[in-house]
């Protein structure tokens, strides 16, 4: 699945039109989903780089922007590394009671508006990157154009649109 393949479906799933996706390191790094109110992770005791102690407190963070949030973690054995990410998120969860008891805040799902898509020149790109191959040095000029809007995106502070062109930039520099 390319990035914007990836992209697509995502916001489907905040739209509405998906009740549910199945997906592989979709929920960690850069990727910010609101609607997501259950997360499972299957094989959760595994020892991997997406089983990490970092890339599981990512992924029940994302559960945590929804007031409904619910992470289920699916394993064998509970490792050392699940205990250390569930004591981090106890600690977490302690912290942010007592700071919302004392500000006497009450937890709301953030709202976020919803791209209807990913940037223009960034998703033209894209498609004629598809379409038809493409010698080395027309690709080239098209990682120089995305790196000058990754570079525009990052700099008004839209890190979602930056982290988007990164990953397309990577997607071409693979088809090098």
């Amino acid at each position: 699945m390319t990035t914007f393949e990836r992209d697509e479906i995502i916001i489907k799933l905040r739209k509405g039109i998906y009740d549910a996706i199945v997906g592989i390191n979709l929920l960690r790094e850069g990727v910010d989903i609101p609607e997501v109110s259950l997360i499972f992770v299957l094989e959760a005791g595994l020892v991997s780089f997406l089983r990490s102690e970092s890339s599981l407190i990512q992924i029940i963070g994302r559960a945590a922007r929804n007031d409904h949030g619910k992470v289920i973690l699916f394993t064998d054995t509970v490792t050392e590394t699940i205990e250390k990410v569930l004591k981090d998120n106890e600690n977490k969860r302690k912290i942010q009671i007592e700071y919302n008891q004392k500000n006497k805040i009450i937890p709301k799902t953030i709202k976020k508006p919803i791209p209807n898509s990913i940037n223009p020149n960034s998703l033209k790109i894209s498609k004629v990157l598809r379409e038809k191959q493409k010698d080395k040095k027309e690709m080239e000029n098209y990682i120089k154009i995305l790196e000058k809007e990754m570079k525009i995106a990052a700099d008004a502070n839209r890190f979602e649109e930056a982290i988007q062109i990164r990953d397309l930039i990577a997607e071409i520099k693979l088809k090098i």
